[in-house]
């Protein structure tokens, strides 16, 4: 991310996409023991949690 505008930055350091990303990346290249892994995947485990949580609430709100 070093060539792109400063806002573009600021967007992608706030997405949850890019920490997915950038944990199956660390995975792949084998850091398996890499402790922001570990955080980016638990992040990702949160954000499809409260997905989940938030469409079914969703859901069941409809007539």
């Amino acid at each position: 991310m070093g060539r792109q505008a400063a806002w573009l930055s600021d967007v992608a350091a706030i997405n949850p996409i890019t920490h997915i990303v950038n944990a199956a990346r660390a995975l792949f290249t084998g850091g398996f023991l890499d402790i922001s892994a570990l955080h980016r995947l638990i992040t990702a485990t949160a954000n499809a949690t409260l997905g989940l949580i938030l469409s079914t609430h969703a859901m069941k709100r409809r007539p």
